[in-house]
């Protein structure tokens, strides 16, 4: 009896010691190792490795610890991320600032360099009658391209800070466009505007003053571009829509360029070519375009011109706002 309660005793211990060990094992597997796995991804989170690599798997707290920690790893990546995208927005917002006033110094000096120029001559010398005129109208000539350059300025400061207000009205576009090419049609001898309207009035509704801007935009850019000379031709019509087109027979736009034609500052090849401007005046179009419920979009073929062409409804939303912030490109 004595000796089989002794091995009885001793198969008790060693069946306790199993259970031990496998509990010891079972342990290790379903709670120290995933802890350790935790540990490790921490370290990994430490040193600024956020892809955390860990299952889900886990009896209990252990799998809702698991869970709770890719929560937190990924909540950390996508603020990490959002970090990268601030800051490159920041850098971006510096470089367009510096762009800005590097266009703004060399845009300014040519225009201010003549105007005090001729001033200076009128003022010092007897000057004919032909070359005062002729110095009068330099001085006129460049004292505008000056006074579009800071409307341009203050648009695109208006464009940062918020929505681009508009003063809806019935606008006949047909008078417009007469308006814009008149205005336009002294400006350089080599050109001829050559304007294509129904007989029947345009009407939308719109800002008449933001319209005009755009229309400028796209005549002075047709001059400008093509200078050599041609015809710019500028056309509306109207079926569903009203729809403006600009047609110039210059340098035209690079395929590699039109994907950036509308970005803000973006002037393509214009500054090799010595073609004066800002940078700008797409842009604005675009936004005030798109603010009366429109689009604009163009064609091109290099060496033989590009077409601009405006769509408007005719009927602008109701909306006197429209946010611009996505908006934002420039002309070349």
């Amino acid at each position: 009896e004595a000796r089989r309660a002794i091995v009885l005793g001793f198969g008790g211990i060693a069946a306790s010691v199993a259970m031990i060990l496998l509990l010891g094992f079972y342990l290790t597997r379903s709670i120290a190792r995933p802890v350790r796995e935790v540990a490790s991804e921490a370290n990994r989170i430490a040193r600024g490795e956020l892809n955390v690599q860990l299952d889900e798997r886990g009896p209990g707290e252990v799998g809702a610890l698991k869970r709770a920690f890719r929560a937190m790893a990924a909540d950390l990546a996508e603020r990490q991320r959002a970090l990268e995208d601030q800051n490159e927005r920041l850098r971006e917002s510096e470089r367009l600032k510096s762009e800005l006033i590097s266009i703004v110094s060399h845009e300014i000096r040519t225009p201010l360099a003549s105007i005090l120029g001729f001033a200076s001559v009128l003022q010092q010398k007897d000057v004919d009658a032909v070359d005062r005129a002729r110095f009068l109208e330099i001085i006129g000539s460049e004292s505008r391209r000056l006074a579009t350059l800071l409307d341009d300025f203050l648009d695109v400061q208006l464009l940062e800070e918020g929505p681009l207000e508009l003063s809806l009205a019935e606008v006949d576009v047909s008078a417009l466009v007469r308006t814009q090419a008149l205005l336009f049609s002294a400006q350089s001898e080599r050109h001829q505007i050559d304007v294509r309207l129904p007989e029947e009035p345009l009407v939308v509704r719109g800002d008449v003053g933001r319209l005009a801007q755009v229309l400028a935009n796209l005549i002075s850019n047709a001059i400008k571009y093509s200078p050599q000379g041609g015809t710019v031709e500028v056309s509306a019509e109207e079926d569903e829509i009203v729809r403006i087109r600009v047609r110039d027979e210059g340098y035209g736009i690079p395929a590699e360029l039109r994907d950036r034609i509308f970005t803000k500052f973006f002037r393509g090849t214009a500054t090799a070519r010595g073609i004066p401007g800002s940078g700008l005046g797409l842009a604005l179009s675009r936004s005030v375009v798109e603010a009366h419920g429109g689009s604009i979009d163009f064609e091109s073929a290099v060496g033989k011109g590009t077409t601009f062409s405006v769509e408007l409804p005719k009927h602008a939303r109701d909306a006197s706002a429209v946010e611009a912030g996505e908006r934002r490109h420039g002309d070349d």
